[in-house]
């Protein structure tokens, strides 16, 4: 179709055809422009191919897990002082954006072990009366019947009954009876729980302590503060020591300097942890570090005038972190802003931008953008109607 063409007209109508193929079968599905950073006094960041590939369009998003991520629309009460918000309906999207459980729920959590606790209103006064359990299909399995539910590990879930927590099977069955004032899910064998008390060297007025699959306390109720074991470490806080313990209860980590409150889980070796004494607070903002297994400072902000206000764990190589706002007073926390990606060089390597960003998993980022949730995905990912391919190097 070209021969009776010259060369130079052939290689515009050459470049016009491949613009217009490309435009057609770009992976953003978006008109959006890619968002620009807002500029700061860090260093510049490394390069790394990114792209927007599903469009913001959510009021509220998750990070992927078996498949699915958790969104919510609208938005039905916001405060910008403290990040309070309030969406209408959550729903379920896979990888290509595609909404596959539609947003129905007042309230839901994140897929495990293929399923997913979610929160009923069925009289529309926007509390949720009930939570129950789905599967991938969006199918009710455990009917709603828990004043409170959560995730799903290790073959268990805590659920709230008659005011007092306890553990059941995926097939609804009480396994371990209610009987904690408080309980988180499982990780690595072991779960936090919970007993009320009066006794003023506990600020929370909860003693905390540990239990295994069977229900037996393993570690006493004698912590003040206590979260989840990841990679044999939990943080913790007790008349003994401020830190992180192993699965022994022991101190490995002892600092009187942390904000065990806000400290993060280790993964890939690493953990977000605020070194203020307790001081992060709107008045003195958070500035977040990363620590090693051994204690030791390894990832700090840049600058005296640039802080990482908000951090996460580590996942698939990077951690999303804040370099804006951050803070908690009596009334709350005042949402960390200007959120981008650092690699385990302590390296941004996309830059501050996000009003809000969520960690990657399975590929995929959630990612706010002027009010509303998109994802991104690093590499040449192809989203198509029928399936995802894989990210080239």
């Amino acid at each position: 179709m070209l021969k009776n063409v010259k060369p130079s007209f052939r290689l515009l109508l050459t470049a016009l055809l491949l613009t217009i193929i490309y435009s057609v079968f770009s992976p953003a599905t978006t008109n959006l422009p890619t968002p620009q950073p807002i500029k700061t006094n860090l260093p510049t960041p490394q390069p790394i191919n990114w792209k927007i590939v599903i469009a913001p369009q959510f009021d509220d998003a998750d990070s992927f897990s078996e498949g699915l991520a958790k969104v919510g629309i609208g938005k039905s009460f916001v405060d910008n002082t403290y990040d309070f918000q309030d969406v209408d309906n959550y729903g379920y999207i896979d990888l290509t954006g595609k909404i596959v459980i539609p947003p129905q729920f007042k309230q839901a959590g994140y897929f495990s072990s293929g399923l997913a606790w979610i929160g009923i209103d069925s009289d529309g006064n926007r509390i949720v009366e009930r939570y129950g359990y789905i599967d991938k299909t969006g199918k009710t399995v455990i009917e709603p019947q828990f004043e409170q539910a959560g995730n799903f590990s290790s073959g268990l879930a805590p659920v709230k009954i008659d005011n007092k927590w306890g553990y059941i099977n995926k097939q609804g069955k009480i396994i371990i009876s209610p009987q904690f004032d408080s309980a988180s899910e499982f990780a690595q064998g072991l779960a936090v729980v919970g007993k009320d008390t009066e006794d003023p060297d506990y600020p929370y007025q909860q003693k905390y302590g540990y239990i295994n699959q069977k229900g037996e306390l393993v570690l006493p109720l004698k912590f003040s503060i206590a979260y989840n074991f990841s990679e044999d470490l939990a943080a913790a806080q007790s008349q003994s020591g401020n830190g992180y313990i192993n699965q022994q209860g022991k101190f490995v980590i002892n600092r009187p300097d942390f904000d065990t409150y806000v400290s993060g889980n280790f993964s890939s070796g690493l953990a977000a942890v605020e070194l203020n004494e307790g001081q992060c607070s709107a008045v003195n903002y958070c500035d977040y570090s990363y620590i090693n297994k051994t204690g030791d400072v390894v990832i700090k902000s840049p600058e005296d005038d640039v802080d990482f206000t908000g951090a996460e764990s580590f996942s698939e190589g990077l951690a999303t972190v804040a370099t804006s706002g951050g803070g908690r007073d009596a009334g709350g926390w005042y949402p960390a802003t200007n959120w981008g990606y650092l690699d385990r060089n302590g390296k941004f390597v996309i830059s501050p931008q996000f009003d809000h960003a969520g960690s990657f998993a399975e590929g995929l980022a959630p990612v706010k953008i002027e009010g509303k949730y998109g994802y991104i995905s690093l590499g040449a990912r192809i989203i198509k109607n029928n399936g995802t391919y894989p990210l080239t190097k």
